[in-house]
């Protein structure tokens, strides 16, 4: 019985400790994905609820549209990835008073998109495209303000490069 026991153990220390491997014999990591990954794109138009389901949700609407997010208390890691197709503003908005990064919602202009993560309290935005082909992430970031400073500094640095291409000007620029 003893030897049972012992046995039955070591079997189950190792279905505890196993790790997942999709297309390989040997993953490095708890899940580990050797290939392409498919989730779910959800299209809308007027106001919605992202549902559990949904990962990529696209706005392709013509008038301002609210997103609400599902409570973030029960979903630590819940990932959305959002973005304004269309040709109005997309609020995205949460319940329960909860905030993104520390505000009661977050406006998306045409062609942006923003990366949310659940932190089991709130949400967080861990990127957010600038325009439609720059992305800045924000790697956790919660002042309010640094999204206008981040377009400031790219607008500051489009109207130098303008300058030192019109008039040949500027041979070295430094920011302190």
């Amino acid at each position: 019985m003893k030897k049972l026991f012992v046995i039955g153990m070591l079997v189950f220390s190792v279905y505890v400790q196993a790790q997942v491997g999709i297309g390989t014999a040997s993953p490095n990591s708890t899940l580990d994905v050797r290939g392409s990954l498919s989730l779910p794109i959800t299209t809308f138009s007027s106001n919605t609820t992202a549902g559990a389901s949904d990962n990529f949700l696209i706005f392709t609407g013509s008038s301002a549209t609210t997103l609400t997010l599902p409570t973030a208390a029960s979903i630590t890691g819940r990932v959305y990835w959002v973005k304004n197709g269309g040709s109005a503003t997309l609020t995205i908005a949460t319940t329960s008073s909860q905030t993104i990064d520390g505000l009661s919602s977050w406006s998306l202009t045409q062609t942006k998109a923003v990366r949310l993560v659940s932190d089991g309290s709130n949400w967080r935005i861990s990127s957010e495209s600038l325009s439609s082909t720059t992305a800045w992430l924000y790697d956790g970031n919660t002042v309010s303000s640094i999204k206008i400073l981040a377009l400031l500094t790219v607008s500051i640095f489009q109207l130098l490069q303008k300058i030192q291409k019109e008039y040949g000007l500027l041979q070295q620029v430094m920011l302190v």
